[in-house]
């Protein structure tokens, strides 16, 4: 764009702008094309500015639109990402249940008594003979050393491994003391507290 054109002359009064005038009459005409041409120049570009600003407008709340779009988009994956974590955590906690409810009881680790005996044990000992004292049963009836309970599972995925571990541990060590898979299962169930135990409900 050209630059703002000038008059000829800067009268101080009408008096002098008329005098002016009728010497400069060609100056001042082509003075008044060139501010109209620069009139019309400075309109153009104005209108072309309003036009831009719109469209940055119209542009920018495209822009908001699409963000509340995502931000939508994130929170809905957010809480698919949640359920699924609560599926894969119940289905941990319901395979290890399973895996322990399956674990074989003290009467199954117990050496059997009620074997029959050989066919010459069987025979009736001689009448008078002192029978042998019977073998100590002591050693089948001594109950284990109990381990400490672990920390109650909150569900958290940090502690899942750990709290499994001890509740290995804990049944592998002291077996006897959960003779049944109902025992077992109720002992586990009441080692989880907060949405670990809401997992198990039915």
């Amino acid at each position: 764009m050209s630059a703002r054109p000038l008059p000829p002359f800067l009268p101080e009064n009408i008096e002098a702008f008329r005098a002016h005038a009728i010497e400069h009459l060609d100056d001042w005409f082509e003075y008044y094309q060139n501010a109209y041409a620069y009139t019309e120049t400075v309109r153009a570009k104005e209108a072309g500015i309003e036009t831009q600003l719109q469209s940055l407008q119209q542009e920018k709340q495209d822009w908001q639109a699409q963000k509340v779009l995502l931000e939508s988009h994130v929170i809905l994956l957010k809480e698919q990402l949640k359920e699924k974590d609560q599926e894969i955590l119940k289905a941990t906690l319901t395979a290890h249940l399973c895996q322990k409810a399956s674990l074989p009881t003290v009467r199954d680790l117990t050496p059997g008594a009620s074997k029959s005996p050989p066919a010459e044990e069987a025979i009736a000992p001689n009448v008078g003979t002192t029978l042998p004292p019977a073998p100590g049963t002591a050693s089948s009836t001594r109950i284990s050393e109990k381990l400490p309970d672990p920390d109650k599972f909150d569900g958290s995925r940090e502690t899942l491994r750990p709290f499994l571990q001890q509740i290995h541990a804990k049944m592998t060590a002291n077996a006897d003391r959960f003779p049944t898979s109902t025992s077992r299962l109720t002992y586990v169930a009441g080692r989880l507290t907060g949405k670990a135990y809401n997992l198990i409900l039915p």
